[in-house]
């Protein structure tokens, strides 16, 4: 049972210091639906903003299908 404590815990602050994209999606809009539309910003590994994406930068997916 040590052993498991110690590897969950090694597990929780590797995950703390790794660092990833990320993209905060907010005014969805879905009055047109289904045509639906959002603003979001992408940031890199670093936290720098991402800009100058186009909608070909994207791919969306529902339950694996586009």
């Amino acid at each position: 049972m040590r052993v498991f404590i110690i590897i969950i815990s090694l597990m929780f602050f590797c995950a703390v210091a790794a660092t990833c994209q990320s993209l905060s999606v907010f005014n969805i809009d879905t009055s047109a639906f289904p045509v639906i539309r959002a603003k979001f910003f992408a940031f890199d590994a670093a936290g720098n903003q991402i800009r100058n994406l186009t909608a070909s930068d994207f791919s969306v997916t529902e339950n694996g299908q586009l």
